[in-house]
């Protein structure tokens, strides 16, 4: 066999390698958060000023499972969203807030598909694999805090990974919620 033919068998090599290594780790990162937010028609954001959270944790979202993971998120959520409040122009009371925050984590098993990349495509011939995974969700809800009427609602829902919790991602989910929560009309005292 000539030098050329075992260059070319090596690379072709390397090549098939390398390509099936693009599938598994492109396959394997984890798509964003579908995030959904809503606020009551009428809310009287312009008088809030302060918020308190609720003093016991709100359960896990219809559907999904509190599990010790879950109650771990909704400790590491806190912090977050009152950076986030604080951040839009709220100030933070131990209770009798203008408005009352509760928090929520859970999950559950899910399946559904996803879309597989170019390189894997090329490869195997297919543009959707169907699977398992894990799914997380979190909500936070918002309450005025003197006729306890619901008035903002945000929810994030994304695959999670068994293994633990990506803190990072975590954060850029809470942030990205919290993004749709009104600003302060009027600094806080």
């Amino acid at each position: 066999m000539s030098i050329v033919r075992k260059i070319g068998a090596r690379v072709l090599v390397l090549s098939a390698l390398a390509c099936s290594t693009c599938v598994v780790a492109c396959t394997s990162s984890l798509p964003p958060p579908a995030i959904h937010t809503a606020a009551a028609p009428g809310a009287p954001f312009g008088r809030y000023r302060t918020f308190s959270f609720e003093a016991h944790q709100q359960a896990a979202p219809t559907g999904y499972t509190a599990t010790e993971r879950s109650l771990e998120v909704q400790q590491k959520m806190r912090p977050l969203i009152a950076n986030a409040l604080v951040d839009k122009g709220y100030r933070q009371v131990a209770e009798g807030g203008d408005f009352i925050v509760t928090h929520g984590a859970g999950r559950r098993d899910a399946k559904g598909t996803r879309q597989l990349s170019r390189r894997a495509v090329a490869l195997m011939g297919e543009t959707e694999q169907e699977r398992d995974f894990l799914e997380g969700s979190l909500v936070i809800d918002v309450y005025d805090g003197m006729s306890r009427d619901q008035v903002w609602h945000g929810a994030a829902t994304a695959e999670i990974n068994a293994s633990g919790i990506n803190e990072q991602r975590l954060t850029e989910t809470v942030q990205k919620v919290m993004a749709a929560f009104p600003a302060a009309m009027h600094a806080a005292p």
